[in-house]
Protein backbone atom coordinates (compact mmCIF):
# COMPACT_ATOMS: atom_id res chain seq x y z
CA UNK A 1 0.00 0.00 0.00
CA UNK A 2 2.48 2.49 1.09
CA UNK A 3 4.73 1.83 -2.53
CA UNK A 4 1.26 2.88 -4.34
CA UNK A 5 1.21 5.75 -2.56
CA UNK A 6 4.64 7.06 -3.38
CA UNK A 7 3.80 5.56 -6.83
CA UNK A 8 0.87 7.83 -6.91
CA UNK A 9 2.31 10.55 -5.38
CA UNK A 10 5.29 10.94 -7.90
CA UNK A 11 3.02 10.63 -10.85
CA UNK A 12 0.87 13.42 -9.65
CA UNK A 13 4.26 15.69 -9.17
CA UNK A 14 5.43 14.48 -12.74
CA UNK A 15 1.64 15.61 -14.33
CA UNK A 16 2.12 19.24 -11.71
CA UNK A 17 5.30 20.08 -13.39
CA UNK A 18 4.32 18.97 -16.44
CA UNK A 19 1.39 21.44 -16.76
CA UNK A 20 3.39 23.91 -15.09
CA UNK A 21 5.75 23.66 -18.34
CA UNK A 22 3.31 23.29 -20.95
CA UNK A 23 1.55 26.49 -19.26
CA UNK A 24 4.75 29.15 -18.13
CA UNK A 25 5.12 31.64 -20.87
CA UNK A 26 8.85 31.46 -20.75
CA UNK A 27 10.27 34.10 -23.85
CA UNK A 28 12.08 32.96 -26.56
CA UNK A 29 14.92 35.02 -26.40
CA UNK A 30 17.91 33.41 -28.04
CA UNK A 31 18.67 35.95 -30.48
CA UNK A 32 16.63 38.19 -32.99
CA UNK A 33 16.17 34.87 -35.03
CA UNK A 34 13.00 34.87 -32.73
CA UNK A 35 11.54 38.27 -33.12
CA UNK A 36 8.76 38.87 -32.74
CA UNK A 37 8.01 35.30 -30.77
CA UNK A 38 9.23 37.13 -27.43
CA UNK A 39 6.84 39.89 -28.11
CA UNK A 40 3.82 37.30 -28.64
CA UNK A 41 0.77 36.30 -26.29
CA UNK A 42 -1.30 33.75 -28.67
CA UNK A 43 -1.90 35.93 -31.55
CA UNK A 44 -1.52 39.48 -29.36
CA UNK A 45 2.15 41.16 -29.30
CA UNK A 46 2.35 41.79 -25.97
CA UNK A 47 4.73 44.45 -25.69
CA UNK A 48 5.32 48.47 -25.97
CA UNK A 49 6.74 50.27 -28.66
CA UNK A 50 8.33 53.45 -27.50
CA UNK A 51 9.15 56.77 -28.72
CA UNK A 52 10.63 60.32 -26.70
CA UNK A 53 8.47 61.92 -25.28
CA UNK A 54 10.60 65.02 -27.00
CA UNK A 55 11.20 63.16 -30.02
CA UNK A 56 10.06 64.39 -33.40
CA UNK A 57 7.33 63.83 -34.94
CA UNK A 58 8.98 61.84 -37.52
CA UNK A 59 9.98 59.29 -34.52
CA UNK A 60 6.38 59.08 -34.44
CA UNK A 61 5.33 58.56 -37.64
CA UNK A 62 7.12 55.80 -37.42
CA UNK A 63 6.34 54.41 -34.78
CA UNK A 64 2.67 54.54 -36.02
CA UNK A 65 3.51 53.40 -39.03
CA UNK A 66 5.30 50.16 -37.38
CA UNK A 67 1.74 50.09 -35.15
CA UNK A 68 -0.47 49.86 -38.48
CA UNK A 69 2.14 46.55 -39.97
CA UNK A 70 1.63 45.13 -36.82
CA UNK A 71 -1.71 45.51 -36.66
CA UNK A 72 -2.33 43.90 -40.07
CA UNK A 73 -0.79 40.79 -38.52
CA UNK A 74 -1.47 40.45 -34.62
CA UNK A 75 -4.33 41.67 -32.03
CA UNK A 76 -2.75 45.00 -30.18
CA UNK A 77 -3.73 46.08 -26.89
CA UNK A 78 -4.98 49.70 -26.88
CA UNK A 79 -1.73 51.17 -25.10
CA UNK A 80 0.92 49.73 -27.35
CA UNK A 81 2.53 53.17 -28.65
CA UNK A 82 3.43 54.82 -25.89
CA UNK A 83 5.61 57.80 -25.36
CA UNK A 84 8.76 56.99 -22.90
CA UNK A 85 7.46 58.97 -19.94
CA UNK A 86 4.57 56.27 -19.83
CA UNK A 87 6.70 54.13 -19.49
CA UNK A 88 6.05 51.86 -16.19
CA UNK A 89 8.80 53.05 -13.67
CA UNK A 90 9.92 49.40 -12.64
CA UNK A 91 10.15 48.81 -16.92
CA UNK A 92 8.71 45.28 -16.43
CA UNK A 93 6.80 45.45 -20.14
CA UNK A 94 8.70 44.14 -23.16
CA UNK A 95 9.31 47.00 -25.66
CA UNK A 96 10.26 48.03 -28.65
CA UNK A 97 11.83 51.57 -28.82
CA UNK A 98 12.56 53.90 -31.67
CA UNK A 99 14.26 56.85 -32.48
CA UNK A 100 17.07 58.21 -34.51
CA UNK A 101 20.68 58.15 -32.55
CA UNK A 102 19.54 61.91 -31.10
CA UNK A 103 16.45 60.64 -30.11
CA UNK A 104 16.26 56.89 -29.04
CA UNK A 105 14.76 56.96 -25.55
CA UNK A 106 17.66 56.36 -23.12
CA UNK A 107 16.78 55.03 -19.83
CA UNK A 108 17.68 53.23 -16.87
CA UNK A 109 17.13 49.73 -17.87
CA UNK A 110 19.02 49.65 -21.05
CA UNK A 111 22.36 51.24 -20.21
CA UNK A 112 23.90 50.41 -23.38
CA UNK A 113 22.04 52.60 -25.58
CA UNK A 114 22.91 54.12 -29.27
CA UNK A 115 24.38 57.41 -29.51
CA UNK A 116 25.02 59.61 -32.71
CA UNK A 117 29.17 59.11 -32.09
CA UNK A 118 28.69 55.43 -31.64
CA UNK A 119 26.82 55.24 -35.32
CA UNK A 120 27.47 55.49 -39.02
CA UNK A 121 25.92 57.43 -41.30
CA UNK A 122 23.51 55.31 -43.67
CA UNK A 123 23.05 52.85 -40.97
CA UNK A 124 20.36 51.42 -38.64
CA UNK A 125 20.47 49.56 -36.26
CA UNK A 126 17.75 46.54 -34.37
CA UNK A 127 19.46 45.26 -31.43
CA UNK A 128 18.14 42.90 -28.76
CA UNK A 129 18.90 43.61 -24.69
CA UNK A 130 17.44 41.71 -21.99
CA UNK A 131 17.19 42.36 -18.27
CA UNK A 132 14.99 40.29 -15.34
CA UNK A 133 13.12 39.06 -17.73
CA UNK A 134 12.14 41.62 -19.85
CA UNK A 135 13.03 41.89 -23.46
CA UNK A 136 14.15 45.46 -25.16
CA UNK A 137 14.75 45.69 -28.65
CA UNK A 138 15.85 49.04 -29.99
CA UNK A 139 15.65 50.32 -33.44
CA UNK A 140 17.64 52.91 -33.96
CA UNK A 141 18.84 55.33 -37.11
CA UNK A 142 21.57 57.95 -37.97
CA UNK A 143 18.68 59.79 -39.00
CA UNK A 144 14.75 59.53 -39.70
CA UNK A 145 15.65 57.27 -42.93
CA UNK A 146 17.75 55.05 -41.47
CA UNK A 147 15.03 54.24 -38.32
CA UNK A 148 12.80 53.93 -41.02
CA UNK A 149 14.65 51.29 -42.94
CA UNK A 150 15.25 48.95 -39.77
CA UNK A 151 11.64 48.96 -39.30
CA UNK A 152 11.42 48.03 -42.83
CA UNK A 153 13.40 45.24 -41.77
CA UNK A 154 11.28 44.55 -38.45
CA UNK A 155 7.68 44.66 -40.52
CA UNK A 156 9.11 42.39 -42.88
CA UNK A 157 11.40 39.90 -40.66
CA UNK A 158 10.51 36.87 -42.04
CA UNK A 159 12.18 37.73 -45.59
CA UNK A 160 15.71 38.67 -43.39
CA UNK A 161 17.73 36.46 -41.51
CA UNK A 162 17.75 37.99 -38.74
CA UNK A 163 19.71 36.37 -36.00
CA UNK A 164 22.16 37.33 -32.84
CA UNK A 165 21.24 39.83 -30.53
CA UNK A 166 22.39 43.33 -32.63
CA UNK A 167 21.93 43.85 -36.91
CA UNK A 168 22.98 46.75 -38.93
CA UNK A 169 20.69 47.47 -42.23
CA UNK A 170 22.46 48.91 -44.80
CA UNK A 171 21.23 50.12 -48.05
CA UNK A 172 17.73 52.27 -49.80
CA UNK A 173 14.46 50.60 -49.86
CA UNK A 174 13.92 47.87 -51.29
CA UNK A 175 17.42 46.68 -51.78
CA UNK A 176 17.92 46.31 -47.74
CA UNK A 177 21.13 44.17 -45.82
CA UNK A 178 21.67 43.44 -42.87
CA UNK A 179 24.69 42.13 -41.02
CA UNK A 180 24.64 40.53 -37.70
CA UNK A 181 27.51 42.11 -35.35
CA UNK A 182 26.64 41.39 -32.48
Amino acid sequence: MKKKLVILTVLIALLVVTLILLFYEKPLKEGLDNYPDFFLKGKTFNGKIVVDDKGPEEDFITAQNFLEALGKKYKLNPDTLIQYGQLDGLYNSNAIFIGTCNTIPKNKFVNIFMDCLSMEKNVGMIRLVENNNVTIVQVVGYDYKDTREAIDVLINSKDYNLAGREVQVRGDLPNLEIRITG
